[in-house]
């Protein structure tokens, strides 16, 4: 995270409505319930759901209201629309999503602690700090290593943002809780798949596979994260071991609930009807080369499975793709993945009536 001074940090609250409504003598109490954070291009910031408590300000970049593949509209730092906070422009979306079309940085805030500040406005019989020594150096204005809620980083994964709010309700309430130990091993690698996790306290470590999709990399998950799904869709061994890095607690579903509530709304067949005024269609062959020349549909692309992720950022967000062969559990696993990047990925089409 790039370093801000103090200045620039005061000029983002005299950016933002309602922080700019904060006394002066009221300002270090808000300094030290705001964060810098940083969102990639693509992720998931805010999805309209009961649970999400933080105000989002955009201080750089641009994001993404999407109410359906239909619907969007893009708002860029520094527009009078933007001098509100994110959550504002949810109000009427129904189900709309905010993500980051670029990256960006956004001041985030806990609703709970800024309207008690305000509430404070009227309470003189608080001692406050006088502004000359209030100093916005402290690491705890802008924290690394802040962690949101689980239940707030996990309803904007690109996950979820595939299900509905009905089916995200019933996802947590068959999440089995199991208390879990620094450096237990959660998963190991080449063992089958059995359980979908998703971390609720602690931190876990991630080493992934030298002949897997990444190559060896590690990685570090935190509350709200999830792991051990792609087995489960592609019915094969784990690429990846997860060792806890710290005590924690994980939700885990069994295979049979995670088709239910989560696999059968990733990795559907396109209907039909979809296709009358469709954008763009692609078809997505994710077979080896030899298998895709000996036979595939006519007009397919062929980007074996091993090569997808390495070819995400090359595919048309505008399209709406085909994922083939049928009964492949390469083109399931394919689908899935590129369903969470924020494409429109079908698994082949719906069959049609009898």
């Amino acid at each position: 995270m790039a370093a801000i001074t103090d200045s620039e940090l005061a000029d983002y609250i005299h950016r933002f409505s309602p922080l700019d409504k904060v006394v002066k003598k009221n300002r270090s109490r808000l300094m030290n319930h705001i964060n810098l954070q940083f969102f990639s291009k693509g992720t998931t910031i805010i999805r309209s759901f009961d649970h999400n408590s933080m105000a989002y300000f955009l201080v750089d970049g641009s994001v993404e209201i999407r109410e359906s593949f239909d619907h969007r509209l893009i708002l860029s730092a520094g527009e009078k629309s933007t001098r509100e906070s994110l959550q504002s422009h949810l109000d009427h979306a129904g189900s709309a999503k905010i993500k980051a079309s670029e990256d960006c940085h956004l001041l985030t805030i806990d609703l709970q602690h800024l309207d008690a500040i305000l509430v404070a406005e009227k309470d003189y019989s608080i001692n406050y700090l006088d502004e000359g020594g209030v100093s916005l150096d402290d690491d705890a204005l802008i924290d690394d290593n802040f962690q949101e809620d689980w239940e707030n980083v996990f309803i904007r994964s690109s996950l979820t943002e595939n299900l509905s709010n009905t089916m995200i309700h019933q996802l947590m309430s068959q999440l089995e809780n199991i208390t879990v130990l620094a450096g237990e091993c959660i998963v190991k690698a080449n063992t089958p798949g059995d359980y979908f996790y998703l971390i609720k306290q602690g931190t876990a470590s991630v080493q992934t596979a030298a002949n897997g999709p990444f190559k060896g990399e590690r990685f570090r998950l935190n509350a709200g994260n999830y792991f051990g799904d792609e087995a489960l869709v592609a019915d094969t061994t784990r690429n990846a071991t997860v060792t806890m890095s710290t005590d924690g607690l994980l939700g885990r579903l069994n295979i049979d609930a995670f088709n239910s509530l989560i696999k059968c709304r990733l990795v559907e067949p396109l209907p039909r009807k979809t296709l009358q005024g469709s954008p763009e269609m692609k078809v997505i062959d994710v077979r080896f080369a030899t298998e895709f020349k000996r036979d595939h549909r006519e007009g397919a692309d062929n980007i074996p499975i091993s090569f997808l992720r390495l070819q995400l950022d090359q595919l048309s967000s505008s399209a709406l793709y085909i994922i083939t062969p049928d009964n492949d559990r390469r083109a399931e696993l394919a689908t899935y993945i590129m369903r969470q990047a924020g494409f429109q990925a079908y698994y082949g089409f719906d069959p049609p009536p009898e």
